[in-house]
């Protein structure tokens, strides 16, 4: 790694952190606390690629960005935020910035993301540029500057030209797509009501740099994830902070495109803004028909389509008996995709959730104002089906019940145990992590046989009962389709056979 980056962090932990690990790398580091520093260093033609926190002691980074590719336009700004919602995401995008990370971040990706960013800067430099057009001569024409002499001091000696200001961006940055005349990012144009999107795990901050990528766009976005996971929440988004925000967001579904002269309607009460499709998967035959047609006359008329699934891709892509839609369907709506992690898989972000809850219903709930550390781990052992919607539904039960200013594990208990039982009985709530009950059952497996050891192949009989549950229970839950069962365990549909057939489990 070849170079040197401005680093602008007001923690002196995470200077440290940065400074060592891009020093170890190979690139050179300038690290201050201040945005004034940062920004001195810029003037001065200090640095190739910047990184910068967005809250300062002096100012927001973010909005250093605008004027830092002013006087830089080579130089790539790297973007990261402790701040766990989409809007900082979102704010990124709209300044141009050349990538958004969130805190804690991951240093392996940092890293290389620097690198790209290093490569960038170089490869910019090295292109030439246009030369600045010949003033127009109005009256006789100057006299040429005589030419240097072999021996003069070389041009170096003199000031450089100023890089032209309009200058374009780097085609190599991921942002430099956004429509300018894009509106600026609000927060309170978020609706309160609505499921949120906040946090910083891994799975959520790839949806909003996704999301930031797509909301300039004009093509057709297909919205993935299980219920509750916030799929309408993430359309409002992409529809409110584009180029139509302005406009109308029109819903349908299967029922509304079967109507008539639905195609009509729809793209009439539309009028240049978005239609949002609900639930492709269960579309009939004809109904697909419509919606393909709906499709390609909304191209022609400047109206963008979104459509929302509860089913993966792979099943969207499989044969219709097997849940598929029609193949020049799946294609035009997969053009650009975005998926929904569900609760289950960013659990870390409950506690964000949760104060992102209460401070959005703080008037309504009062005077309950959040939940305890041991609250907090109960909902983090939650299985959650229902997902957001789930935790929000139990977090204002508890809130509504409760005769405390903190809800505690008790009052979550209490809240968490009202939920419906699951299809085909037993109770929603869990006690403790899957961890803990796996090392008590082994503790009393090793206890049955004490002063002595199990006999030998306890890791494939343990793993065995581990998993035979898991596959029946998710066959249970698809259906029997194998298909779908692979997909939601995460596996191929041929891994999915072998083990049906190593752990005599009926097709």
């Amino acid at each position: 790694m070849e170079g040197t980056v401005l680093v602008a962090d007001d923690d002196r932990a995470i200077r440290t952190v940065l400074t060592q690990a891009l020093s170890r790398a190979g690139a050179k580091v300038h690290a201050t606390s201040s945005l004034t520093m940062l920004m001195r260093w810029v003037e001065e033609g200090r640095g190739d690629v910047v990184i910068t926190d967005v809250m300062m002691p002096d100012g927001n980074g973010i909005e250093l960005v605008p004027a830092i590719r002013e006087r830089r336009p080579d130089m790539p700004v790297i973007v990261i935020s402790a701040r766990n919602t989409v809007m900082t995401a979102l704010e990124a995008a709209e300044v141009q910035a050349w990538e958004y990370l969130p805190k804690p971040f991951d240093l392996p990706k940092l890293l290389a993301t620097v690198a790209r960013a290093l490569e960038a800067s170089d490869a910019a430099r090295r292109r030439p540029r246009a030369a600045p057009e010949e003033p127009r001569q109005t009256g006789s024409p100057s006299p040429a500057a005589p030419a240097a002499p072999a021996d003069s001091p070389p041009a170096a000696t003199a000031p450089a030209p100023e890089a032209p200001r309009e200058a374009a961006a780097m085609p190599s940055s991921p942002r430099d797509t956004l429509s300018p005349s894009a509106p600026r990012f609000e927060e309170s144009r978020i609706e309160s009501d609505r499921i949120p999107l906040v946090g910083t795990a891994p799975a959520m901050q790839a949806v909003f740099r996704t999301l930031s990528r797509l909301i300039p766009g004009d093509e057709p976005v297909l919205i993935i994830g299980e219920s509750g996971t916030g799929k309408t929440r993430v359309a409002h988004v992409l529809h409110d902070f584009g180029p139509r925000g302005s406009r109308t967001l029109v819903t349908a579904d299967a029922e509304t495109l079967a109507g008539p002269g639905a195609v009509d309607q729809l793209l009439g009460r539309a009028r240049g803004g978005t239609i949002l499709v609900e639930e492709v998967a269960s579309f009939t035959p004809e109904e697909q028909r419509r919606l393909l047609a709906l499709l390609e006359r909304a191209e022609g008329e400047g109206v963008r389509v979104l459509a929302t699934s509860v089913a993966p891709l792979d099943v969207l892509a499989a044969p219709r008996e097997e849940g598929g839609i029609r193949p020049d369907l799946f294609y035009r709506l997969a053009a650009a995709t975005l998926s929904l992690p569900p609760l289950r898989e960013r659990l870390s972000d409950i506690p964000a959730l949760v104060a992102d809850f209460f401070a959005r219903n703080r008037a309504r709930l009062h005077p309950v104002e959040g939940v305890d550390a041991e609250g907090l781990t109960l909902l983090q052992r939650h299985a959650w089906p229902g997902n957001l919607r789930q935790l929000e539904n139990v977090l204002r039960r508890a809130a509504l019940m409760a005769s405390v200013v903190t809800l505690g594990a008790e009052e979550i208990h209490d809240a968490l145990a009202a939920e419906p039982a699951a299809e085909g009985g037993g109770r929603r709530v869990v006690s403790r992590s899957l961890g803990e009950a796996v090392r008590e059952h082994l503790r009393d497996e090793l206890g049955r046989h004490a002063p002595g050891l199990p006999p030998a192949g306890l890791y494939g009989r343990v793993m065995a009962e581990v998993e035979r549950p898991l596959i029946t229970l998710a066959l249970e839950a698809t259906g029997h389709n194998q298909l779908k069962a692979a997909a939601l365990l995460g596996i191929n549909r041929n891994t999915l056979r072998r083990k049906l057939d190593d752990l005599g489990i009926p097709r």
